[in-house]
């Protein structure tokens, strides 16, 4: 059995499936490339280490202070994937969407907000403080380092060694001195089948695919034609089975 083959081939059924989230298996895929794709989009280079499912607290996501109040610290967005210039100066917030159809005015409005000046320096902010009441705190302790790794954050060698400790005595004050180094200036692109609107930044599919399309490798090879008929046919639309 070609084993690549397999996986796209199911894919490429799969999706026309009711409840097939193609973005969450695919994801690892896109991110191959995003690298690339950014830097031939929006004529910059970003560091290799994206994070995908960035969380960004719905308290510091909304414009309205009154609305954003109403969420509690584990309340957040998630945005599939978050790249920073190899010069530390501009930020990428990537969304990923599969179907036209997922593309949601809440999420653009959110992800808009996002992008003011000293908005990310908010939501960066706010994470040792979820870290604080998280019960997943080996998940944000990795978060952190990174985040730190890209250059937003730094002064964590407390916060590593409180959680190596047995009680992590200290953790809360450790998290305090944690200082972020965020970056003014922050954009939204959006990796999706076809163009949306005019006014935001977007790559389809079939710019993604002429960029796969330059790799000689087998991986690269089947998405690059599972990336073609994603973009022609939409889920759901599936002719017949395969």
């Amino acid at each position: 059995m070609d084993a690549v083959q397999k996986l796209f081939d199911n894919m490429d059924s799969w999706r026309h499936l009711p409840s097939y989230a193609l973005e969450r298996r695919a994801d690892l895929f896109f991110a191959l490339y995003l690298p690339e794709i950014i830097q031939r989009r929006l004529g910059f280079a970003v560091k290799g280490d994206l994070v995908p499912e960035f969380p960004i607290s719905k308290k510091h996501a909304l414009s309205s202070k009154s609305s954003s109040e109403a969420y509690g610290f584990h309340d957040s967005y998630k945005v599939d994937y978050l790249a920073v210039s190899v010069d530390g100066d501009r930020a990428v917030l990537v969304e990923l969407k599969t179907h036209m159809k997922s593309r949601r005015i809440s999420q653009d409005d959110y992800l808009r907000a996002a992008t003011k000046t000293g908005k990310l320096n908010e939501i960066l902010a706010e994470i040792p403080k979820i870290f604080k009441v998280t019960k997943a705190k080996r998940k944000y302790l990795y978060l952190i380092q990174r985040l730190e790794h890209l250059g937003l954050m730094s002064n964590t060698s407390a916060v590593k060694a409180t959680m190596s400790a047995k009680n992590h005595w200290g953790l809360g004050k450790a998290l305090d001195d944690v200082v972020v180094h965020g970056v003014k200036n922050v954009m939204v692109l959006y990796v999706q089948p076809t163009v949306g609107d005019p006014d935001q930044a977007v790559i389809t599919f079939e710019d993604f695919a002429d960029v796969v399309k330059r790799h000689d490798d087998p991986v690269s090879r089947r998405f690059h034609q599972s990336l073609r008929e994603w973009a022609k046919v939409d889920a759901g639309n599936a002719a017949r089975l395969p």
